[in-house]
This record gives structure tokens, C-alpha cells and sequence, in this order.
């Protein structure tokens, strides 16, 4: 019964990987198609793709009373996001990721802000319903920020 569900994980992770392949075609298509950069497309096809699980596991566990479940999720994941991911990308391209677009720069700064924003708001040992609206108004901000980019 292992190797049938190991096989499973190996045969999903192929299929994931030939998949992202046509992902990153079709969102330079969009961009394209939209006339918007494709940091942008990116950005929010990405977010939006991986935040659905998050956001899923964020209301069971709230309904369920397991806070810190959807805590320990969501940080576990940003974390292994900004360094292993980021740094097998890096490894894995052949001259490294050049990051000299302005609004590459601006994010990962705002990705820092937001990221302490985040630690602030625990500080109090909870996050409640205000933090949660002024995290949602921060992405907010964000987001106008970013579609109001011309670089």
C-alpha cells in the first residue's frame, strides 16, 4: 500500500512539474493578452493558486477551533517559499535571478513590511478581527500599488 501511494506522489510530482512548464507559457500569453507585466500575472495567478489550500486549511481550522494549526501552516509555508524554493530556483537557473526590475525590488520590500506587519500584529499573543482587516487592507494597498507600476 506505501509504494502504491508513493507512486502516487511520484506520478503528481512529474505531472506538476510538466504542468508548470505550460503555466509559465500561458501566463506570458496573458500578459501579453492583457497588457500587463508578467510579474503581475504572475504574482496573482500564483498567489492565487497557492493561497487556496492555505485559505481552506485557515477556515477549518478556525471552524474547528485550531487556531494555530492555520498559523503554523501559513508561516511554515512562507518560510520554506523565501528560502528553499528561492533558493533551488536560484541554484537551478543558470546565471542566478536577476532582480533588477523596480517593482521586483519594491515587492521584496514590501514582502520585509508585510512580514513584519504580521509578527507586529502577534504580539499581543492573538489576531484578531481589526488585524485581520488591516491585513487585508494592507494587501490591498499592495495590489493597487503594483497595477499602478510602469517599470
Amino acid at each position: 500500500m506505501t509504494l502504491f501511494y508513493f507512486s502516487i506522489f511520484i506520478i503528481s510530482f512529474i505531472i506538476l512539474v510538466y504542468s508548470s512548464k505550460g503555466l509559465v507559457a500561458s501566463i506570458n500569453i496573458l500578459a501579453r493578452f492583457l497588457g500587463w507585466k508578467e510579474f503581475v500575472v504572475a504574482f496573482f495567478t500564483m498567489a492565487i493558486a497557492a493561497t487556496i489550500p492555505n485559505l481552506t486549511i485557515g477556515i477549518s481550522s478556525a471552524l474547528h477551533k485550531i487556531p494555530h494549526l492555520s498559523y503554523s501552516e501559513i508561516t511554515g509555508g512562507n518560510i520554506i517559499d523565501l528560502t528553499i524554493t528561492m533558493a533551488l530556483a536560484v541554484l537551478i537557473s543558470k546565471r542566478g535571478l536577476k532582480l533588477v526590475s523596480r517593482t521586483v525590488q519594491g515587492t521584496a520590500i514590501s514582502t520585509l513590511l508585510l512580514s513584519i506587519l504580521s509578527l507586529i500584529l502577534t504580539l499581543d499573543k492573538e489576531i484578531s478581527r481589526i488585524d485581520g482587516l488591516i491585513l487585508i487592507l494592507s494587501f490591498i494597498m499592495y495590489s493597487f500599488w503594483l497595477f499602478g507600476r510602469k517599470d
